[in-house]
């Protein structure tokens, strides 16, 4: 159930970013040129000693390997015999505090103006997850993946009221620079967004080739009705695709159009029962009452975007399973050829790199905004359900979508960061922001550096920025605002046990101490806290 005090709580908190940041001086650089990233005193400069220490024991905790692998049921058993009041006196001022701003107002506007205080802006990020897939049969669950729960549209409506909340506050507090992160399926039915998803790639399957020619018109009604029974309505829907494929190449001369972009739902459920065989793609297709929620979850999007618009706030759509993204692509690239327009970005899509799909993705969407003429935004990340998908996969028998190893991911990430600001709406400076490195990982970090220095870049006026979670990577983060760059920090909120799951998926991402980013950072800790207490003894 979605939190009420959610809405309240973002009636005046909000996002912003404040320059300059650190009241210490600026170490000089590393070698060749590259910022320092391991100069603990800067990374947590004013931060409570008291604070260090929970960082530390956090991390350390983290590394437990069974308390994190089965950290779920731990919490389920812990819930059933201590109670809720018992376990929350436990996880509250430890994990909570560390990875969470907070589930009141005052909470999370001490924590946005800590922020702020140091040049470091916040993206509001309503942090209430369910997991609605289990792990493959005598598998190990995986983390508890962030799908919300659907309860009905009631629901739903609350939570765009929430999000809603989010935008308002950052057109408040950060006119020029605010964003708010938005969960599709936060606003409709998970299993609604499958099915659609299943629809779409059916429906590129089915016009997928040569199948239907899309340049003449007599050619496509051949081999239309190949596909389609000959009636009226079947006439009528060709006729109508083949100008909508028209109109799709009036505004992208010399562009490949496809079929299936043009496709709506509600047409794919009209052609679904003109179908000459009963294949793949008509039990793809929504039900009348599906395409009804499907209607609704997309005025809400619609009407979350267009107050975004409004108000001057850029809004990021976050990744989730394979299973779901092809609805969310679809969803956001008519969001972006909407309200992309003019000034810059509003909408972005959020590309998840350890997939082995999102190079080609990213440059299809790229290309796309490109001949259509509206500015293309995008969040880079890694991603985040790695076991959810391979156990999957495995379970039902198809392709692995995640690459095969860590070096693969890293490479299509560092790729795909430089694929993005070599983008010509990058480079242009324009008022939007068009790019969000989102990495806890220092070499990409510094490999994306380094591209904006060979692109003319600069850390001020370009539309590049970087972006780390509450509670991870401070090195990263508070060196990166102290020199300028725009640095941002994810801040979850919500109540305590809403974002329960949340934290699981934290401490399961911090689990591996021997990783060079958690072991990197947890030196860091360490070194701060024997120099303050060196300090504090005169030694």
């Amino acid at each position: 159930m979605h939190s009420r005090r959610a809405v309240s709580l973002l009636r005046r908190a909000g996002p912003s970013v404040v320059r300059p940041a650190s009241t210490l001086p600026l170490p000089g650089d590393g070698a060749g040129g590259r910022l320092r990233f391991d100069d603990a005193r800067l990374a947590f400069d004013g931060v409570p000693t008291a604070d260090l220490v929970r960082a530390l024991c956090v991390f350390q905790a983290c590394g437990v390997g069974p308390l994190v692998a089965h950290g779920e049921r731990l919490l389920a058993a812990a819930r059933r015999v201590l109670g809720d009041r018992a376990v929350a006196a436990v996880v509250r001022p430890t994990f909570f505090a560390h990875f969470v701003a907070g589930e009141d107002e005052a909470e999370v506007r001490g924590a946005v103006e800590g922020l702020r205080s140091r040049g470091v802006g916040a993206i509001l990020d309503y942090a209430a997850e369910a997991d609605v897939e289990d792990a493959a049969p005598g598998a190990a669950p995986p983390p508890s993946s962030r799908v919300y729960d659907y309860a009905g549209e009631a629901a739903c409506d609350a939570a765009r009221d929430i999000f809603a909340g989010a935008i308002e506050a950052v057109a408040r507090v950060a006119p020029e620079d605010g964003f708010a992160a938005i969960k599709v399926t936060a606003l409709g039915q998970p299993e609604l967004l499958e099915r659609w998803s299943s629809g779409l790639v059916e429906t590129a399957r089915l016009f997928g080739g040569e199948r239907l020619p899309t340049s003449d018109r007599g050619a496509f009604e051949a081999a239309w009705f190949g596909l389609f029974t000959e009636s009226a309505a079947s006439r009528a829907a060709a006729a109508e695709t083949f100008n909508a494929l028209e109109a799709a190449r009036a505004r992208a001369p010399g562009a490949a159009v496809r079929v299936a972009d043009v496709i709506s739902v509600k047409r794919m459920r009209e052609l679904s029962a003109l179908c000459r065989e009963a294949g793949p793609f008509a039990a793809a297709a929504l039900t009348e009452e599906e395409g009804a929620l499907a209607d609704a979850m997309l005025d809400r999007l619609d009407g979350l975007a267009a107050l975004a618009a409004a108000r001057g706030v850029r809004v990021m759509v976050d990744a989730e399973h394979t299973y779901f993204q092809p609805a969310i692509d679809h969803i956001c690239l008519e969001l972006m050829r909407k309200y992309n327009r003019g000034g810059g970005a509003v909408v972005h899509n959020t590309y998840q790199c350890y997939l082995t799909a999102t190079a080609a993705k990213l440059e299809r969407h790229a290309a796309l905004a490109n001949r259509e003429g509206w500015h293309f935004g995008a969040k880079l990340v890694r991603g985040a359900y790695l076991h959810l998908e391979r156990a999957r996969a495995a379970r039902l028998g198809y392709a692995d979508p995640v690459h095969a190893t860590i070096e693969d991911t890293h490479a299509c990430f560092d790729a795909a960061v430089a694929f993005a600001l070599a983008r010509p709406d990058v480079r242009s400076g324009r008022s939007a922001a068009n790019v969000l490195v989102a990495s806890h990982n220092r070499a990409s970090v510094e490999r994306a550096l380094d591209v904006m220095a060979n692109e003319g870049l600069d850390a001020r006026t370009s539309k590049v920025y970087f972006g780390q979670l509450l509670g991870m990577a401070d090195h990263l983060t508070f060196t990166l605002g102290a020199h300028g760059y725009r640095a941002y920090k994810y801040v979850p909120y919500g109540s305590l046990y809403e974002v329960m799951p949340y934290l699981l998926r934290r401490a399961h991402e911090n689990g591996d101490l021997l990783s060079s980013n958690v072991a990197g950072e947890r030196a860091l800790l360490v070194g701060e806290l024997a120099r303050r207490a060196r300090a504090a003894l005169g030694v």
